[in-house]
């Protein structure tokens, strides 16, 4: 069985930088309790600019279905809109196992 990651890339305004940083790693502490969650990092480039990645990583797609229904994620989303200028999700298949 593949596990199934989601590798969020965060463009953030340079003045809610680290404040984003904050709020995804609070972000990440929920998301590790989850059911079916592997790991969650935030992944903080060394010469990134303003760039920042959350690294999800789950057992399975109902995982990650599961992850995405939860009902703080509405709230999670609204909360670190203002703090970007672009997002960009992109769900893929670890073939490592």
């Amino acid at each position: 069985m593949s596990h199934r990651a989601i590798v969020f890339k965060a463009e953030c305004k340079p003045t809610r930088r680290a404040e984003f940083i904050r709020r995804a790693q609070r972000h990440a502490g929920i998301v590790r309790s989850e059911p079916g969650c592997i790991r969650c990092d935030v992944l903080v480039p060394e010469k990134g600019g303003n760039t920042v990645y959350l690294y999800e990583l789950f057992e399975d797609e109902a995982a990650i279905k599961a992850h995405s229904d939860m009902p703080y994620m509405p709230g999670w989303r609204d909360d670190i809109t203002p703090m970007l200028e672009s997002r960009e999700p992109v769900f893929v298949i670890v073939t490592n196992d």
